[in-house]
This record gives C-alpha cells, structure tokens and sequence, in this order.
C-alpha cells in the first residue's frame, strides 16, 4: 500500500478483520488479550467509536493459505478486534481461479444470509466473531484455487487466497472429561435395573476453525468388563438433548450430528442395567471429518454394588435362621422324647374304662401332650412334661382300678356284697373325680384297693364289715324317728333303728348275723331318712314296707328323673362352664349343676344316668377339620375336655334316662366357652426375654462388623458369595451366642447340683 494510505490509516483507527483459520501470519504476535483502544492509533483524539482495530503488523498484502474440502466449501472466521458491536463491515471474495488460469464462482455466506456476485454486505460481529463461508463452483478436480479476499469497513484491507486443492480437513474434535469415574449402588427396591447414574461429558473443535459432522463413539477398549458389560446397552447416549444413540453408524451430514466450529456438543451418558462388578472401559469421540488424536478418548469407570439394605437384610436373615433353626432343632428333639414316652403310657385298656372323669381327664391329656408336641415348632409348652409326669403317677391307680373291677365282676360272692364292692370302687373313683392328683391322695386311693382287693380274694366278711359298720353308725347318730308324724313311717324307721344299734355299739368284730342283711336294713333306713321330706315320702313307705328295697329305690330314682325333667323344662338346670377363658390345648370341665340342691346330690344323677356331650364349632367355617372329642360319653355329669383351636364354641348335652318307659333323653344347651390363644405356642412365645436381648445385642454386632468388612470394604459388593459369607458370618456369631449360653446353663446347673450334693 501506498505512503498517503499509511499516513491516512494512522490518523484514522481503522477496523480491520482478521481470518483466523490456519492464517498465524496474519498477527504481530499473542493478541488474546488485546482491549479496544489498547494502542497508540485507538487512543488518538479522533477515534470514532465505530471503527475497528488493526491486528496486523503491516499494510502489506498477505497470503492466505488454506485446504479446499472436496465439496468447496471453505470455512472464513474473522475477528472484531475493536469498534462496537453493531459495527458494519463488507466482505467480498474476487479474482477466483483455478490452477489452469480459468475462472472460478465463489459466493459468501453466513447462516441463511447469503452474498451476491462474491460480495456480502452489512455485517457485524456482535460477539466479536463471524464465521463466512466461501463456496467455490465448480470445485477443480487438482490443482490450487487463488483470488483476492477482501474486508471493507471506514477502509479496507486484502488477502491473497491460495486454496490447496484435495487437502484434508485439520478438525480435531476435543473432549473436556478425559475420565469419568462413578461408583453405583443399585436400587433397594429395582436393584440393578432401570437408570443407576448419569455422565456428561462436553466436546468441540480444537481451533474452532471447522463443523464437526457425524459425531459418534465407539468402545475402543475393554479392560474391565464386570458382568455382561455391553455399551449398546448399558450405556445410553444424549447429545444436545436429544435422544441418538451414538454407538450406531448414521448416513452422512446427519443435522443432529453436526456441531458448528464455534460451537460445543454435550453429551449424557445413561446408566444402566449394570449387574455388581467392576467395569474399566475407554471410549472414543470421532466425527466424519476429525483427525485421531488421543485428546478424544474418555475413560469410564465403574464400580457397581448393591444397595447395603439388602446387605443388612441377608445379616439379619441370618441371624433368624439360625436362631429359629436352633429352636426348630431343639423342639424337635424335644418332641420326639415326649412323643415316645406318651407312646408308652397310651395303654389301649384306658379306651375301654367307663368314661369317669379321671379317665376323660387321663385320655385328654395324652392327647393334648400329642397335639400340643405336633403343634409345636418354636417352642415347647413347659408343662408337657409335668402333664405326662402326671399322667404317669395316675396311671397305676387307674389299673389298679381296672383290675379292681375285673375282680370283683368274677368274683363269687352275694349280689350285696359285690353291690357295695362296687360301691367301695365308685367311692375311690369319686375320690379321684377331680384330677389331677396329688401323692397323698393317690396313696390313699392305693390303700383303699389293696383292702378292696380282699373282699374278693375269699374271705370277705371282715373287711365287708369293717366299711359296712362306720356307715351304720354314722347314719344312726343323725336318724330321729320321733320327728316323723306318720305312725307308720316312724315304725319303719323305728324297726330299722332298733335292728341296726346293737351292732353299732358291739366289738369291731364281725357279727353271726348275715352282714347283707345288715346292709339292707341300713339302705333302706338311709333312704327312709334322706327321703322324709318329700312329697311322696308317704309311697315310699308303703313301697319299702310293701315291697322290696329295690323297688324303693326304683320308685326314687324315678320322682328324681321326673323332677330333673321338670326343672330342664323350667330351664333351672344349666351346664357350668369355665370362669375364665381356657387356653387352646388346656383341659376344662364342664359339669351338669340343678338348682336344686336334692337334684344335684342324689344318686341318680351321679351315678345312674349317661350324659352325651356336644362340644362344637359356634363359627364353622368350611377349611376347617372337624375335631372329634376323646370321650364324649360319662357316667357322671361333668367332663373334662380340651379344644386345639383359639374360637368359640356350643356346648349342650344329652341325658339319657335309665328306664324304658320314659323319655329317652334331656337336651340342655349350655354357654359358649370361648377358647383363648395359647401362652405358650406360637412364634413370639418361643423366646424368652434373654433370648431377645441376646438376639438383639449379638445381631447389632454382628450386622456392624459385617457391614463394615463385607460391604464398606468392597466397591462391587453383590455377587452369590459376597452374601455367603455375610449369611455364615451372622450364623458364626448367633452360633457362638448359643454356645455361650448353653456353658453358662450348664454351668449353673452343676452348681446348683454340687449344693444340693454338699446339704
């Protein structure tokens, strides 16, 4: 350029743009951080504020020497070194030619606004930038392209173009997270399914200088692959929000693959579907028209584990498992001891005895410890054991008075005789009617029957009058006969009395006279007696007197029957039930009870009458078995039940009359009974409170030191034997709290038995 222009320039403070792609010889040096107005030409009196700043070192023209792409088209960046924002300037492009010398089309651009003829007017670089692009028709097969680029603003300045025909593109795409590290619990509800964690990881051209077209990646190399690690699928990609997947291959110039030179791609990476393991792999960045460079690669690592609540679930899974398996273990040997010994005293002759309360009470029992040892699985009601210990201390007796009976059905003595064996037998049996009973009583009971064994065995005066003469004795102190108005029943009883009191008052000997006839005399003048207030005390009479002592009581035994039918029809006989609520699998008696106290005592309905009992379901429901009683049948009116079940349930009973010409039976409805839950079954009732508390402690510890040196310590915690080992982990401290125990158990039980041993 010429002097004048120089000396114009420097008056002036010119504007000038500056081509930024592969020109480093257009800059005097580093003009980073340059400022408008940073040299002496901007700070001259006549700056105007529309103008821009030179950048280059001179007014010469400079060559421009840049690739030509195979399409034509060649990236122009220009920087506004200084002036305003919106300030003007025009760019043309002129003089194109090939290598032969032929002329060229080219036309300028930027973004939609296109140039006419090589020329693009009123342009401004509100940022600072504006990138052109120069298309060049028809593009040369080889050879240079060369013209003239020009800027225009308060003056101008020109370039030399010298475009390298076939030269390849200088893009480098750039990433700014070279790696990505990321440790991943799962889920504690999906576990390792759906999204586990997100990545960003932002990209763009080195220089800024180039697009970058067709981004993609590709999984270059795998040095950790954890468990069934694909890209494709356990890593998902964004790019600029929008859902493409990276790792596929697209046609060419895809619009949402291309990033402009002056812009920044950002990528999202998607995590999941990811099992527990460690994952080490190194991706690549890559676009159509980049260059390789090591700048591009991204190195993702992953530690995946699962959620330490599954951790911690496993622990205490554990430590249950081994304590109810330490139950279950111990019931079970438990259960076998009882069911063996209640095996053994299970007689089948008991099956056969009348069904007496104390035998009810025997075969209920039995049948409890059963289904109480079936029914049990966590524990082990304490009282098992004390039940069959008191099934065992009964179970003599009652064959004694099996045999009893026996005996005294083949013996051959007189009917009366035999009669009041019976009676001695049903005494002892009323003795035991209110199980179960203790040593006292059932030596007692013993006693009784070895003297009872020699009423049969052939002499059975003695001991037939040694129990006849305590009961004629007794009766004749409590008989008044002067208390009777009626001649005729005062005679009777006077003939008895006078007949019976020189025998009371004699020796303990045994009298010459027949003791039967004793006996008889004495039935008939107690039942004389007990009867005098009644209203038919009069027929009674005439029927003792009249007639036969049998048919006396016959005539009894009948006005109570009617009175019983009486006072069940006026509802005054009801079955008592239990106070409180009986426990399923603990025995209950219900009993018959009148009203009126004659009824209740007399021998018809304690001795003479079948009760049939109806104890059942007060709520049926259609799953459940039925449950059938061990003895619903009694001769006397109470039973001794038992129910497996917490629920309500009917009672009534059924009494059957003794003689052919009456009404077969009573129907009585009783109260429901209301069965409770048992104390001593169930889960919960399994553990005492220093099981709890040493479950707990022991648990707390052992979850601790399992989290601590399973999970903490492991980045990939979640494999088959990471929960092996922390199962058996908590199976070794439940195990060695057991042991603990049961040394200290024992240990206490040795000193308890040493003191015994010194006192």
């Amino acid at each position: 350029m010429c002097a004048p222009r120089v000396m114009m320039i420097s008056r002036v403070v010119l504007i000038t743009m500056v081509v930024l792609v592969s020109m480093p010889t257009l800059a005097a040096g580093d003009t980073a951080g340059k400022k408008p107005g940073g040299s002496a030409r901007q700070n001259s009196a006549n700056e105007e504020a529309s103008t821009f700043e030179v950048e280059a070192s001179s007014d010469a023209m400079i060559a421009l020497t840049l690739p030509l792409p195979d399409d034509g088209e060649v990236l122009l960046r220009v920087i506004r070194g200084g002036g305003e924002p919106g300030s003007a300037f025009v760019a043309s492009v002129s003089g194109l030619r090939d290598g032969t010398g032929a002329p060229l089309e080219g036309n300028l651009s930027i973004g939609e606004k296109q140039g006419t003829a090589g020329v693009l007017s009123d342009l401004t670089a509100p940022n600072g930038v504006a990138s052109l692009l120069l298309k060049i028709k028809p593009v040369p097969d080889a050879g240079q392209v060369t013209g003239v680029f020009t800027i225009v603003a308060r003056t101008s300045k020109s370039w030399r173009l010298n475009l390298d025909r076939g030269g390849k593109p200088t893009a480098t795409l750039v990433v700014d997270t070279p790696i990505i590290s990321r440790e991943l619990v799962c889920d504690w509800w999906h576990g390792c399914t759906g999204e586990q964690g997100r990545a960003t990881v932002r990209f763009w051209e080195k220089q800024h200088a180039w697009p970058l077209t067709d981004v993609g990646l590709r999984m270059e190399q795998v040095s950790k692959a954890g468990v069934n690690f694909d890209p494709h699928v356990n890593v998902m990609t964004t790019l600029n929000n929008l859902g493409l997947d990276l790792w596929s291959v697209t046609s060419k110039d895809d619009p949402n693959r291309r990033i402009a030179s002056n812009g920044q791609g950002l990528v999202e990476f998607h995590l999941r579907n990811i099992s527990p393991g460690e994952y080490n792999a190194t991706l690549r960045f890559q676009a159509a028209n980049s260059v390789a460079d090591d700048a591009q690669k991204v190195t993702l690592v992953l530690t995946v584990k699962h959620h330490i609540l599954w951790a911690t679930a496993v622990l205490i899974g554990g430590l249950l498992v081994s304590l109810l398996g330490t139950k279950m273990l111990n019931v079970l040997r438990k259960r076998l001891d009882i069911n063996s010994r209640a095996t053994t005293l299970s007689e089948s002759w008991l099956k056969q005895e009348p069904a007496t309360s104390v035998v009810v009470w025997t075969l209920a029992n039995l049948k409890l410890v059963r289904c109480a040892a079936r029914a049990s699985w966590w524990s082990m009601p304490e009282d098992l054991d004390a039940r069959l210990d008191k099934v065992t201390a009964m179970l003599p007796t009652l064959r004694s008075i099996r045999e009893a009976r026996q005996e005294i059905g083949t013996a051959i003595t007189p009917p009366f005789v035999t009669q009041r064996a019976e009676g001695v037998l049903e005494g002892i049996v009323r003795n035991c009617s209110d199980p179960p009973l203790g040593a006292t009583k059932l030596a007692a009971a013993d006693e009784q029957l070895k003297i009872l064994g020699s009423w049969v065995a052939g002499d059975w005066q003695k001991p037939y009058w040694e129990n006849l003469k305590p009961s004629i004795c007794s009766l004749l102190a409590d008989v008044r006969p002067d208390e009777i108005g009626d001649r005729t029943a005062n005679n009777a009883l006077q003939s008895l009395v006078d007949g019976l009191k020189p025998y009371c008052s004699a020796g303990t000997a045994v009298p010459t006279t027949n003791p039967v006839e004793l006996e008889r005399k004495y039935d008939g003048l107690r039942l004389l007696w007990n009867h005098r207030s009644t209203p038919y005390f009069s027929d009674l009479v005439e029927k003792y007197t009249s007639g036969t002592l049998e048919q006396a009581f016959e005539l009894v035994d009948k006005k109570t029957w009617h009175q019983l039918r009486e006072a069940v029809g006026k509802q005054q006989v009801e079955i008592e039930v239990p106070s409180s609520a009986p426990q399923q699998y603990e025995p209950f008696t219900l009993a018959v009870k009148p009203k009126d106290g004659r009824i209740a005592q007399s021998f018809l309905l304690r001795h003479k009458l079948r009760y049939e009992w109806h104890i059942e379901r007060a709520h049926p429901r259609v799953w459940q078995r039925t449950f059938n009683l061990p003895s619903p049948h009694t001769l006397q009116p109470t039973i001794t039940q038992y129910w497996p079940h917490a629920e309500e349930l009917k009672t009534s009973v059924s009494i059957r009359s003794p003689f052919d010409d009456e009404p077969k039976s009573l129907e009585i409805l009783g109260p429901n009974v209301k069965v409770s839950p048992s104390e001593s079954l169930g889960l919960f009732k399994a553990f005492s409170g220093l099981d709890l508390l040493s479950t707990a402690l022991v648990g707390g510890v052992a979850v601790l030191t399992g989290i601590s040196t399973f999970y903490t310590s492991s980045a990939t915690f979640g494999a088959t034997k990471d929960y092996v080992a922390l199962a058996l982990w908590a199976l070794a401290f439940d195990q060695a709290k057991t042991g603990i125990v049961q040394i200290a158990a024992a240990t206490k039980t040795g000193d308890e038995e040493a003191k015994k041993g010194t006192g």
